[in-house]
């Protein structure tokens, strides 16, 4: 028993695009062509015969109904099947033009490539090549010629004769527009379909595995084998069909015609390819001539012994390809768009500007606003400009190039899922997570189904996913990603390669979030050493290991090596960058943590707020890093006891990320104790209750239970019914919060210092200063542990 649906229903209702149907029917060639190779022809391939059932979260397909199956070199049964002579063996639909010829005694495998050639067509849009009605209506003679003579409609031109309803419904069933599955099917799947039914079986597909080949081609972008069919082959096929009625002077006549235009087509051929090598060849010598040039300043005798740094080299490039290739300008505008992007990696971002744009408007001229190459120079110059800060219309470039190729080249084609990735990226680092996230997610499912063609592509979104897990407070879905691609990335650049080495900083920022802090610190300080012998002292990458490097070293208490390495990336940031740059945001942030551990509160609530206003003013109100700083803001001026502006600053966090993030989210809990906190020391001790009760029923909800979140709920709520003078209840708290803590075993340093100090504090407010001497003493066993909150990059 074969639980299952028909191919065609299963597609339709998932909403299968082409892509993903092709895929499916692959399996159904190779279980063909198991069958031929154990000499069993099926006869009688249609979708009721095809079923998908879901093996293993997969669908698989599964051939059923060998009940007319024919063997090709023994008995399949003792009792053989025996038909009466006249009567057909199959279903007229979707059988080959020999097998409805009744005298065809000689069937063989391609009959059941014509089937499957029958099945493929309508999976792609929905319809048969013959309409079974009509087939079936003018008589089993007039049904046996049309098949053997009638040639069907290309799927491309059958479906542009559907009114705009039924099109637009086979479309969204595809997942996409009747645009662009039109031309999806014009060209390869056209030529594949049509090559599989030929009624000349000599030119059908030999086998299916045949079939399956070209059509793996045509989803890899490789030149199929099947191809439109010549002019002079449609003119044989109609003498052939209309023989008696055609003398003998019109078809020489026709094989004149035909032979002037194969001759016209194959001179013209010649001519445009010769155009093109020439073309080609000029363009090759230019571009060795200019790379020759390029190099000769390393020559001895040109340097006169100075060492000729790659930078000069570089700055030679940019000045020459603006004079040396000028009547090139295709040639030009490449080679600027490369020198442009090698400055963009090397951090030279005003050098790579001007290169980046001239290379874009020349190609825009000449290859105009849709052209593959001027779609790849946005996007470049979008990212160019965003590390610059300059978000302007960024956004929109990059929605415009992705409804571009959607439209050119399908929803899954490599530039499609390219210009998807690109979006993702950058709608997460402009803080709008909650979009970013479906849009790299199916990033992700379609690089993993094309991961043997180019397996960086795979590691590249796996890294990418995971910092937006990480930003999701999604840590442990992000850590195997993280440690995926860092795997990835090690077999294909070795130890030192730098998308490994980004990738081990995420992965040592989530660490370090999760309070592995001698891990996480020994992860930067190897990325540190790595990224300045690598990309010297002035590079981002260097700079953002420096940064993170700090941000541990602080949370340990090393406050001097921490402030060391702050003031030396802050200093580099503001010079190379510029103040408002939100890397240069992220070191002011984070110096003005660092002040506030050292007790220095004036001066870190002046860096606090230089952050807070720079990142509300270049990344917006909203965005996370704003958010942050806030909250942050509010924690400086809490210690500055400005508890009336601190508490404005928490709630201003705490309402955007409740709205943006949901209540479960670490960063809006965060920014809600502040809230709280600030209640309290303005005496409010109700509406401080209300807030820390919220968050404790949160946690022990989403929790498990012992669980140290909730261990720290239940000690802050016990400090502000302490404030209140709820006894009983607020020493239950007290104790029982700490007690949690104590037994998870993975308390973090911060938590259990702060219970027991709210334990120590509370027995000292009522006036049992017993009770708080051995509370007193555990603390002073304790290390001090950091009042602000610094953020690795």
């Amino acid at each position: 028993l074969v639980r299952g649906e028909p191919i065609t229903v299963y597609c339709d209702r998932n909403r299968l695009g082409v892509a993903d149907r092709l895929r499916l029917f692959l399996q159904v060639c190779a279980g063909v062509q198991h069958a031929h190779q154990k000499g069993v022809i099926h006869r009688d391939i249609k979708p009721s015969n095809v079923l998908v059932t879901v093996e293993a979260g997969a669908p698989a397909c599964k051939i059923i109904d060998f009940g007319v199956a024919k063997a090709i070199a023994q008995p399949l049964t003792e009792q053989p099947l025996v038909t009466r002579a006249g009567m057909m063996v199959g279903t007229p639909a979707y059988m080959s033009p020999e097998q409805a010829d009744l005298q065809e005694i000689d069937i063989d495998t391609r009959s059941d490539v014509y089937s499957l050639g029958v099945l493929l067509y309508e999976l792609l849009i929905g319809v048969l090549p013959f309409d079974p009605k009509s087939l079936a209506g003018g008589g089993t003679g007039e049904m046996r010629r049309r098949l053997r003579e009638d040639e069907p409609p290309r799927p491309s031109r059958r479906i542009g004769t559907f009114d705009a309803t039924r099109a637009g419904e086979v479309a969204a069933r595809r997942r996409t527009e009747f645009g662009p599955l039109r031309r999806r099917l014009t060209g390869d799947l056209d030529w594949i379909v049509m090559k599989a039914l030929e009624k000349d079986r000599t030119r059908r597909y030999g086998s299916p595995g045949e079939l399956a080949a070209d059509l793996e081609r045509s989803l890899h972008d490789q030149p199929v084998l099947a191809g439109p069919p010549t002019v002079g082959y449609r003119l044989g096929k109609f003498v052939r069909r209309h023989r008696i009625g055609v003398a003998a002077a019109a078809f020489v006549t026709a094989a004149l015609i035909v032979g002037f235009a194969l001759a016209l087509a194959g001179f013209l051929k010649a001519r445009r390819a010769e155009a093109a090598a020439r073309q080609d060849a000029a363009a090759a010598e230019q571009t060795a001539s200019f790379l020759i040039d390029l190099f000769e300043v390393s020559d001895p005798s040109e340097a006169r012994g100075r060492t000729i740094t790659a930078r000069e080299l570089l700055d030679k490039g940019a000045a020459d390809v603006r004079t040396r290739l000028r009547d090139q300008p295709l040639l030009q505008a490449r080679m600027m768009g490369t020198i442009g992007m090698v400055y963009m990696r090397l951090a030279l971002y005003p050098e790579a500007k001007p290169l980046l744009e001239e290379c874009l408007a020349t190609r825009r001229r000449l290859l105009g606003e849709e052209a593959s190459e001027t779609l790849d120079s946005k996007i470049q110059l979008v990212q160019l400009r965003a590390v610059m800060a300059d978000y302007a219309g960024g956004e929109a470039t990059l929605r415009e190039v992705l409804a571009v190729r959607r439209r050119k080249n399908g929803d899954q084609a490599p530039e499609t899922i390219n210009a998807l990735q690109r979006l993702g990226d950058y709608l997460h680092e402009r803080g709008k997570i909650a979009e970013a996230e479906p849009l790299l997610r199916e990033v992700l499912e379609a690089r993993r189904r094309t991961a043997a063609s180019d397996p960086r592509d795979l590691y590249d979104i796996a890294a990418g996913y995971a910092s937006l897990l990480q930003d999701l407070d999604r840590g442990a879905e992000a850590e195997p990603l993280y440690r995926e691609a860092e795997r990835g990335y090690a077999t294909l650049d070795g130890p030192d390669g730098t998308a490994r080495l980004r990738t081990l900083n995420n992965l040592a920022t989530l660490l370090v979030g999760q309070d592995k802090l001698t891990e996480g610190e020994a992860t930067f300080r190897t990325l540190l050493e790595a990224d300045r012998r690598i990309y010297g002292i002035d590079h981002p990458e260097t700079l953002t290991a420096m940064n993170n490097l700090g941000v541990v070293l602080s949370m340990e208490g090393k406050l001097a090596e921490a402030e060391l390495l702050y003031r030396e990336a802050l200093d580099h940031r503001r010079r190379l960058l510029g103040d408002d740059n939100p890397e240069t945001l992220y070191s002011i942030h984070n110096m003005g943590g660092l002040l506030a551990d050292e007790g220095k509160y004036a001066e870190s609530e002046r860096y606090r707020r230089e952050a807070y206003e720079g990142r509300r003013r270049v990344l917006g109100p909203e965005h996370p890093d704003t958010l942050e700083a806030a909250s942050n803001l509010g924690t400086a001026l809490l210690l500055l006891g400005r508890y009336s502006e601190a508490e404005a600053r928490y709630r201003e966090a705490a309402d955007a990320r409740r709205r943006l993030l949901g209540i479960d989210h670490a960063d809006t809990q965060l920014s809600l104790m502040g809230v709280a906190a600030a209640l309290l020391k303005e005496g409010k001790f109700d509406a401080a209750i209300a807030i820390r009760r919220e968050l404790l029923a949160t946690r022990q909800k989403s929790l498990p239970a012992g669980d140290p979140g909730i261990g720290s709920a239940m000690s802050r709520l016990g400090e502000a019914l302490g404030g209140k003078g709820a006894g009983d209840e607020a020493e239950s708290m007290l104790l029982g919060g700490f007690d949690v803590l104590e037994k998870s075993g993975h308390a973090p340093p911060t938590a259990l210092h702060d219970a027991v100090e709210r334990i120590a504090t509370y027995y000292e407010s009522i006036g049992k200063r017993a009770l708080a001497a051995p509370w007193r003493a555990r603390l002073a066993a304790m290390p001090a542990v950091p009042v602000a909150r610094s953020t690795p990059r």
